[in-house]
C-alpha cells in the first residue's frame, strides 16, 4: 500500500514539474515573438521614416506655391485690347503686374510668352484731327516670345528711376508699347514703354529710363519708332 502511495506522489510531482516547464517554455516563446515584432517594427520605421519626411517636405513646398488662374498649363500669347486701358490701373494710370518679384525687376522670373501691343495715332489723314485726350488706339500687335530672352535682359538692365524723383519731360502724345509677359502660374507682368514724353518703361512697381541703345533694339524687335527729342 505504501508503495502505491509513493508511486502516486512521484507521478503527481512529475506532472507539476512538467507543467511548470511547459509554462516556462510558453513564456520564453512569447518573449521571443514580442522581441521579433518590436525588431520588425523598428526596421520598418527606419525604412519608411525618410520617405515620410520627404513627403512632408514635398507637401510643405507645395503649400508655398501660389496657384494661378492658369497654373499647370502652358501659357499662350495674349490678345491685345483695342486700347491700353485694360492694362492700366484707373487710379494711377500705371500698368498692373501681379507676378511675384515685379516690385524688384521690370521682368522677374522666367516668363513663357510675351505679346507686344502697340498703341498710337497714325499720321494725319483727311478729316478731323484725333483728340489726344482719348486713349490711343491699337495700331499693331504680335507674339514676340521668340525675343523673350533679349527683351527681358534689355529691360532689366535699364537705369531705374528712384521713387519720388521729380523730372521734366517733353510732350507725350500717347504712343506706347504694352508688353504683356505671361507666366506658367497664370500671372502676368505688363511693361508699358512710352514712345514719346519721358520714354520710360514701367511695370507699375518699377520705373526705368530707356536709353538710346535700348530704343534702337526695341525698335528693331517690336517694329516701333522712338521720336528723337532735340
Amino acid at each position: 500500500m505504501n508503495d502505491l502511495k509513493s508511486l502516486l506522489d512521484g507521478e503527481s510531482k512529475q506532472a507539476r514539474i512538467s507543467g511548470t516547464a511547459f509554462t516556462a517554455t510558453l513564456q520564453r516563446v512569447s518573449r521571443r515573438q514580442r522581441h521579433r515584432r518590436m525588431t520588425a517594427a523598428a526596421v520598418a520605421l527606419a525604412v519608411t521614416a525618410p520617405a515620410i519626411v520627404a513627403f512632408g517636405v514635398f507637401l510643405a513646398a507645395r503649400s508655398n506655391v501660389r496657384p494661378g488662374p492658369g497654373a499647370g498649363s502652358a501659357p499662350t500669347p495674349s490678345i491685345c485690347p483695342a486700347d491700353p486701358g485694360s492694362f492700366l490701373n484707373l487710379g494711377t494710370g500705371e500698368p498692373v503686374s501681379d507676378e511675384q518679384g515685379a516690385s524688384a525687376l521690370l521682368v522677374p522670373g522666367r516668363p513663357e510668352a510675351v505679346t507686344s501691343c502697340v498703341y498710337g495715332f497714325l499720321p494725319q489723314q483727311p478729316g478731323p484731327a484725333p483728340s489726344h485726350l482719348a486713349p490711343p488706339p491699337l495700331i499693331g500687335s504680335g507674339d514676340v516670345s521668340g525675343s523673350m530672352a533679349s527683351l527681358r535682359a534689355l529691360l532689366n538692365a535699364l537705369p531705374v528711376v528712384p521713387p519720388g524723383q521729380v523730372f521734366s519731360c517733353p510732350a507725350d502724345i500717347g504712343g506706347m508699347v504694352e508688353l504683356r509677359f505671361t507666366y506658367r502660374d497664370g500671372f502676368h507682368v505688363i511693361v508699358s514703354i512710352h514712345l514719346t514724353g519721358c520714354q520710360f518703361a514701367s511695370n507699375g512697381l518699377v520705373r526705368a529710363r530707356t536709353t538710346v541703345h535700348t530704343q534702337t533694339v526695341l525698335a528693331r524687335l517690336l517694329g516701333v519708332r522712338f521720336p528723337i527729342h532735340p
